[in-house]
């Protein structure tokens, strides 16, 4: 057999081999905003699927089996992919890292260099979350003279589904126009960094933006702790689907996760919603 796939032909009592996407280009791009997509399977299969590496084992008692078998039996040669010639700051940000570096060692001047290359790149590339990646980064080291990168930042990420980098952005300039004395202007933008922190399950960041919006003089509610206002984004859109009758494969398959991460989602809604299976999920989501 010169292929191994789900649903081969297989001999009756032989073990099938199952085939689930753990990511595709499009579903990458669309949930972390970017240009470059990243696409991978994930394989189940015995050893005795299609390649029939427990042959010895399966004929002969004595045989090796597949802990015993020689290394060399399961690989050939390699495949070596130089991409050194990719330039795109999402895949290879080392001058945003540069840059953090330097701030830290008090070399201000060369830190910002180093990100400007970066956005120049990104700008060069194309892209509005990575351009406003690199428009926040830029602007948080140009401190009070950051504001108009921010606002650039903060409208190029509401173009793209990257909501954590635009809560970051969010806060970023809400905590810039506090420092500058305009507490009052600050918290809508506080506030939306808040919402969107929460619901993507940034803990730090949600303290982070909580502590400047305490500095304005507001008054930020609580997170809730239980009920369908304390789900995260994540929990609610797997919660919303087992509760519409999809399986915990078919739900990882939606959202290009494994089934292993549906189960860690789910149990944490029933736990917050205080139900016990999903034949619950309707009366609690409504």
């Amino acid at each position: 057999m010169s292929s191994i796939f789900e649903g081969m032909p297989l001999w009756p009592g032989h073990q099938k081999p199952f085939v689930m996407v753990n990511q595709t280009h499009e579903g990458f791009k669309e949930r972390f905003g970017t240009d470059l997509g990243f696409e991978a399977h994930n394989w189940l299969m015995s050893e005795h699927t299609g390649t029939h590496t427990d042959a010895i084992f399966e004929y002969d008692p004595n045989g090796a089996d597949l802990d015993h078998m020689p290394l060399e039996y399961f690989y050939g040669e390699a495949v070596c992919l130089d991409v050194s010639h990719v330039r795109h700051p999402d895949w290879k940000p080392w001058q945003s890292l540069k840059a953090r570096a330097l701030a830290q060692l008090g070399r201000g001047e060369e830190a910002l260099t180093a990100m400007e290359a970066e956005l120049a790149l990104a700008r060069g590339v194309g892209g509005d979350r990575v351009i406003g990646r690199c428009l926040r980064q830029l602007a948080e080291l140009e401190g009070e003279d950051g504001e108009p990168r921010l606002e650039e930042a903060i409208e190029r990420l509401r173009r793209t589904p990257a909501r954590l980098e635009l809560a970051r952005a969010l806060g970023a300039l809400g905590a810039l126009q506090r420092r500058l004395r305009r507490p009052t202007e600050a918290r809508e933008p506080l506030r939306q960094a808040l919402e969107l922190a929460e619901a993507c399950g940034a803990t730090t960041l949600v303290e982070s933006v909580r502590s400047e919006l305490y500095a304005t003089g507001a008054r930020p509610r609580s997170a809730a702790l239980a009920g369908v206002d304390s789900l995260t984004a994540r929990e609610l859109r797997v919660a919303t689907l087992a509760r519409d009758g999809q399986t915990n494969r078919e739900i990882a398959q939606t959202l290009f996760v494994t089934p292993k991460t549906v189960e860690v989602h789910l149990s944490s809604a029933y736990r917050k919603l205080d139900i016990r299976s999903r034949r619950d999920l309707a009366g609690a989501l409504g």
